[in-house]
C-alpha cells in the first residue's frame, strides 16, 4: 500500500502551491507513488488520519490556521499514528514558534518558497527511504 502525504493548510492557494510541489517532485525527482490529499483544517485531517489503517504517512502542515493550529495537529497527530508519522514538515511566516514544532517532532521547518523547495525534496526523499 502507498504511503500518504497528507497537505494541511486553511489557505487554498498555499494548498495548491505545496501539493504541486509534492506532485513535481514525486514525479520527476524521486519517481516515487504516493497518494497525496490535502486538508482545509487540522480537525477535518485529524478526522482523515482515523483512516490511514497502517500506512506510512508525511505531513505537510501550517502552523498558524484558525481553529486548532499546525502545532496542536502535530501533537494529536503523534499520538494519534505513533511511529507510522514518519516525517512532519511545517510551514509559517511565524519563526518564533520554530522551536515548539521541532519539539512537537516536525523533522522540516519550512521557510519560503526557494527554500521549501529544497527541504520537502529531501523530507521526501528521507520519507521513502524510511518507509520502504
Amino acid at each position: 500500500m502507498n504511503p500518504l502525504i497528507l497537505i494541511v493548510d486553511d489557505d487554498d492557494d498555499t494548498r495548491e502551491f505545496l501539493g504541486l510541489l509534492v506532485d513535481v517532485t514525486l514525479r520527476r525527482e524521486i519517481r516515487r507513488e504516493a497518494e497525496l490529499i490535502s486538508s482545509e483544517s487540522a480537525e477535518q485531517a485529524l478526522r482523515l488520519l482515523d483512516t490511514v489503517g497502517d500506512r506510512k504517512v508525511f505531513l505537510v502542515t501550517d502552523i498558524n490556521m484558525s481553529g486548532m493550529n499546525g502545532l496542536e495537529l502535530l501533537e494529536s497527530a503523534s499520538g494519534k499514528l505513533g511511529a507510522r508519522l514518519a516525517a512532519k514538515a511545517v510551514h509559517s511566516g511565524e519563526w518564533q514558534l520554530a522551536p515548539r514544532a521541532k519539539a512537537l517532532g516536525a523533522n522540516f521547518i519550512l521557510k519560503g518558497e526557494a527554500d521549501s523547495v529544497r527541504k520537502l525534496k529531501d523530507a521526501l526523499t528521507g520519507f521513502f527511504r524510511q518507509a520502504a
